[in-house]
């Protein structure tokens, strides 16, 4: 176990699977050992190991935020939303202030196209986690594609004040500009 502990954290996965697999043949029941074998699966793209690593871990657990995560996230990896967006949940019933868990919840309703739900969920991930990128942008891009313009401009707006170097979001604050009858500032925000 510490020889794969000790692979893992010098981020050896060759290493960290071969001893994590040795000592879980014969310690089935270890979740560090299985958790760390999961997430390993997971960043090798090996779903079905993934899979097989978390869900005898979720048993044996009496927290389950960490393994109910870890499959949630896998699911939404996989495209199985659905099953990621019910975990979440469950995740969120148990510790709602939680803020990876609601990013990611909001991320599930992003992808199932239901715009409204996670613009609701990301104002609530935003609550806890106010200067992250990736929910800043997602609030303003949902907005754009809701065609509340005023919305997305603002939001973009407050996106630029936390990263100017992203020129897709100068483009779709350009756009919202356009579609507000705001010619020049639109001209202005192309040639950034």
């Amino acid at each position: 176990k510490k020889m794969a502990q000790f692979y893992y954290a010098i981020g050896d996965t060759a290493n960290t699977l071969f001893y994590g697999e040795k000592y879980n043949s014969k310690n089935l029941k270890d979740t560090d050992v299985l958790l760390m074998l999961g997430d390993i699966y997971t960043k090798k793209n090996n779903y079905e190991k993934a899979f097989y690593m978390y869900n005898h871990a979720r048993p044996l657990m009496a927290d389950k935020t960490r393994v109910t995560e870890s499959l949630a996230v896998l699911y939404l990896q996989k495209g199985d939303t659905g099953a990621s967006i019910s975990l979440f949940k469950e995740i969120l019933n148990k510790k709602p202030d939680y803020p990876n868990a609601q990013r990611l919840y909001a991320d599930g309703w992003f992808n199932e196209k239901n715009y409204r739900t996670a613009l609701k969920e990301y104002k609530k991930a935003q609550y806890y986690e106010p200067k992250n990128l990736h929910i800043q942008k997602r609030i303003a891009y949902i907005y754009f594609l809701l065609k509340q313009y005023n919305a997305a401009k603002r939001e973009l707006t407050k996106y630029i004040a936390l990263n100017k170097n992203d020129a897709e979001v100068y483009f779709y604050l350009a756009i919202s500009q356009l579609r507000l009858k705001q010619i020049n500032k639109a001209e202005l925000n192309l040639n950034k």
